[in-house]
């Protein structure tokens, strides 16, 4: 699945794991678009969300009555900004200073929004780290800060690196190898850290995907039928293994068709090693707590036919 002569080919997709992260990635809210169009229709004024340092317009630099709204905390994390502005041929139905204060407090709520979910993300993505050490091993939370934000850059790059893909999760393993939870996200709504793990019963894509091999599902409808965790017209899953252990899963999302051929199983391969690093990177010197030991499965046919018998169902 990997070729060292095309690694450098396909490192240069990704971005030194020294490079400094951009702060201003706001999580993403699927709902925010259709609020602002709810606010446009409601006070005749327009909203938009503008990510932090994008310039401002010609237009908006004319206009009298525009004003931006931090989302966020100056000198701190700013996520971006409410730009508020009149409305074009439309009779306003409050006057400005009302609409200020609405826009103003919107700001605050989105502000506090952010950082919950962005705190639940973290969460997660400190759980799926530290599952992978010893549990009488050395603290490392100072380490652990950034490693939400590490595993987004990582799937992010994945993505454009396959070509435009649109979203991704990473699943990992409960300690009973039973069922599979969020890790991390990107670019699918943050509710999905609030859902209950998910039973590996019956889900073929990532039962597959455990036993080592990457799956494709080019068609909705077999998303459907092997179980993937979001419906879209293509869907990629593969592995995430470490030299001792089985951890869980990462599924590549797209919403048209893609060919996966010999360059892009080379991606995934990267990547999930990519992943694997980011689980371990923050003390080398820890041990891997084993959940899934690859030499036991491999040298136990039996104990490995019954564990797919017990999730997929023996006559399924």
């Amino acid at each position: 699945m990997y070729s060292p002569d095309s690694k450098d080919a396909c490192l240069k997709n990704f971005p030194n794991p020294e490079r400094p992260l951009n702060p201003n990635d706001a999580p993403y809210s699927a709902t925010l678009p259709e609020a602002m169009r709810n606010f446009r229709n409601a006070l005749g004024y327009e909203l938009k969300y503008l990510k932090a340092g994008a310039a401002q317009s010609a237009d908006d630099a004319r206009e009298e009555l525009v004003e931006n709204f931090v989302v966020g905390e100056l000198g701190k994390k700013v996520y971006g900004n409410l730009r508020l502005a009149r409305t074009k041929g439309v009779q306003p139905q409050v006057d400005w200073q009302r609409a200020r204060a609405i826009t103003e407090a919107l700001a605050s709520v989105l502000t506090e929004n952010y950082k919950w979910r962005e705190a639940a993300a973290q969460r997660e993505a400190e759980i799926a780290c530290l599952a992978t050490v010893e549990p009488e091993s050395e603290s490392c939370e100072d380490e652990l800060a950034p490693v939400a934000e590490r595993l987004r850059d990582v799937m992010r790059s994945g993505a454009r690196a396959l070509g435009g893909f649109d979203a991704a999760a990473l699943y990992m393993l409960n300690e009973d190898t039973t069922a599979l939870r969020t890790a991390a996200l990107w670019r699918l709504p943050d509710d999905r850290f609030l859902e209950r793990p998910r039973s590996l019963q019956g889900a073929r894509a990532e039962v597959e995907a455990l036993l080592g091999s990457a799956v494709v599902l080019n068609d909705e409808e077999l998303a459907e039928i092997w179980r993937a965790p979001e419906i879209f017209p293509c869907s990629v899953c593969i592995p995430i293994i470490s030299d001792s252990a089985i951890l869980g899963v990462l599924w590549f999302f797209a919403n048209k068709s893609r060919k996966i051929g010999s360059r892009e199983t080379e991606i995934l391969d990267l990547v999930a090693r990519r992943v694997v690093d980011e689980l371990e990177k923050n003390d080398r010197r820890m041990a891997l707590k084993p959940r899934v030991n690859r030499a036991e499965r491999e040298f136990d046919d039996e104990e490995l036919k019954k564990w797919v018998d017990d999730i997929l169902g023996a006559n399924d």
